[in-house]
């Protein structure tokens, strides 16, 4: 947040990119006998890649990549570079222009590593622009676009006033509620607040 200029790179087909070999070695280096790793690398993957959707797939991934990522945050660091990730969202910030060669470099590092970059998504953003990561401003705080944050003020305005009637959409607000306490903690109760009242409405109507 609140740096003047943003690179961002996108892997292609993170998940998928990820095999059954990849993923028994993670599980390798944690030490299991060789019958426990084959079991839940098979469990793991799906269709000979790690499966959209499954809770261990982002933590499997995030550790296939851990070794491109310490290479990446070294090459960052030199160039006093700040480096994010999440998925398959590379964010690089800096009060100083990013350079095409620094990012050539990251590609370079990332494809050796046999991943593959969406070339159609690399960005260069910088002042008087609106930077934006991972659906997030961070031009000074991190927050969602307008139009979005207003949407939800109106739906939980409405919804703490009639809590019956979002009780079918109880869980989603909670989701949303959880979304916004991760940029706005004080809204975010406020938001959760609204979204249990819903929720134990909702259980009341299931009675």
């Amino acid at each position: 947040m609140g740096r003047r200029y943003l690179a961002k790179i996108d892997v292609q087909d993170f998940f998928p990119s990820i095999g059954f070999d990849q993923v028994e070695n993670v599980y390798r280096n944690f030490g299991f006998p060789h019958k426990v790793l084959a079991l839940l690398s098979k469990l793991s993957i799906l269709g000979g890649s790690l499966p959209q959707g499954a809770p261990t797939s982002p933590y499997l991934a995030n550790l296939v990549f851990l070794p491109c990522d310490r290479q990446i945050v070294a090459l960052a660091n030199a160039d006093g570079i700040a480096y994010s990730r999440y998925a398959d969202d590379l964010t690089f910030s800096s009060d100083s222009p990013i350079s095409g060669s620094f990012v050539s470099r990251v590609v370079e590092l990332i494809e050796g590593q046999s991943f593959k970059i969406n070339r159609r998504k690399l960005s260069f953003s910088g002042p008087g622009q609106r930077l934006m990561t991972t659906g997030m401003v961070v031009n000074a705080t991190a927050h969602p676009m307008r139009r979005l944050r207003r949407q939800l003020r109106a739906r939980f305005h409405q919804a703490a006033i009639n809590p019956i009637a979002f009780a079918d959409q109880a869980h989603q607000l909670l989701g949303w509620a959880a979304y916004v306490n991760m940029y706005d903690h004080a809204l975010g109760a406020d938001y959760l607040s609204t979204a249990k009242r819903v929720l134990e409405a909702s259980r009341t109507i299931s009675r």
